[in-house]
């Protein structure tokens, strides 16, 4: 057989092969016996494919293993075996496919300068309208310290992320699911086990996030508020920065603080800056013309005015209700605004990754986010 791959040619493992082991994981005698591959091969597709496989580079080797990864063995090992291809056609074949992975997940971040500005509450209802149009999406709750996107949507977490890393559970145990199909990621409030975790546990988490990554299109991060570390690592990531502020002076002030973080650091993503707790829509065109203003001159740095938010008793009863605002009041002037800003967010076109090894690791960067690790 040609050893050429012909355009358009997919191998659809994931789809078609149903593996029987655990909460997606297998250790490394569980993937030998279960795929049929040598441990030889294995260990040689490692060394080849590594890139591939998101194997850190001080990492030589693991000994346990997510979906994702199995299935990558078996579509390597029918390319080099059964179609005996060369290492650097497959190599080829799985950039393509990782090239439109990459494009089909958006990674929304909502942050803040400045604590109360609402930024968690626009968080939960923007990441429901987006999953009200049948993108399946994820809101990850990135507030170490005050994470309360659970209760502002009133849910029961069955687990944090602490407890991913501990082994005590897998990450489709601790998703929750939300309104119109919305899942939901809680974070471990609080815990400093999270910013020193060891190789191994870190390498466990990252591979059980990469797993629950293929199952979405759009990924929405509540960050904490303020310019702390982990808090622009999400940024980062990010395709579009969602920057909430207010007409308040400390919120407008500490909101252009944020937009110097993201001109200092580069990031690549779109910035969209929502104002909140407005009284008129003067007012808010007044606030994000002096942010912009401020950004074009002296950092030039490009806002674009997502939208503003009236203050309104509805969003402080929903919150207190324990219901967002898209179910407590759907019809209501800011549901409908906040229905816009989702679809202006999701028509925008994805943006252009760079062309680095790690832009094709979007998940694995995400989870290391949550640990504090750069690497």
């Amino acid at each position: 057989m040609s050893g050429a791959i012909h355009d358009g040619q997919m191998y659809a493992v994931h789809e078609e092969l149903h593996l029987p082991y655990k909460s997606g994981i297998m250790d490394f005698h569980a993937v030998c016996t279960t795929t049929g591959i040598a441990p030889n091969r294995i260990r040689y597709f490692e060394s080849e494919f590594r890139d591939f496989l998101g194997l850190p580079p001080q990492v030589t080797a693991i000994d346990d293993f997510d979906e994702h990864q199995v299935q990558l063995f078996l579509q390597i090992h029918r390319m080099m075996v059964e179609e005996g291809l060369p290492v650097s056609d497959v190599r080829q074949h799985l950039q393509r496919l990782r090239e439109s992975r990459r494009q089909a997940l958006r990674i929304i971040t909502v942050t803040s300068g400045k604590g109360g500005v609402g930024k968690t509450t626009l968080s939960l209802n923007l990441a429901i309208a987006i999953a009200t149009t049948g993108q399946r999406t994820l809101l990850i709750d990135a507030d170490m310290g005050l994470g309360n996107v659970h209760v502002l949507a009133g849910l029961q977490p069955h687990g944090t992320i602490l407890d991913v890393v501990d082994n005590r559970a897998a990450i489709d145990d601790i998703l929750i699911d939300g309104p119109a199909g919305l899942r939901v990621m809680c974070g471990a409030s609080g815990i400093p086990e999270l910013a020193d975790l060891d190789p191994h546990r870190l390498e466990r988490l990252v591979a059980q996030v990469n797993q629950a990554a293929h199952h979405f299109d759009v990924i929405v991060v509540d960050t904490a508020a303020g310019i702390a570390a982990q808090v622009t690592r999400f940024l980062r990531l990010a395709d579009d920065i969602v920057l909430v502020t207010t007409p308040n002076i400390a919120a407008t002030l500490d909101a252009y603080g944020m937009l110097k973080v993201v001109h200092h650091t580069r990031m690549r993503g779109r910035v969209h800056v929502v104002v909140n707790l407005v009284e008129s829509n003067k007012q808010a065109t007044a606030v994000f013309e002096r942010l912009r203003d401020c950004a074009q001159r002296f950092l030039n740095v490009e806002t674009a005015h997502l939208g503003q938010l009236q203050k309104h008793g509805s969003v402080e009863r929903a919150n207190q209700n324990r219901r967002p605002l898209m179910l407590e009041a759907p019809d209501s002037l800011n549901a409908n605004r906040i229905r816009t800003m989702a679809a202006a967010l999701c028509a925008a076109p994805p943006l252009a990754a760079p062309d680095t090894d790690e832009a094709a690791r979007p998940m694995d960067l995400l989870v290391r986010s949550f640990a504090g690790a750069t690497r």
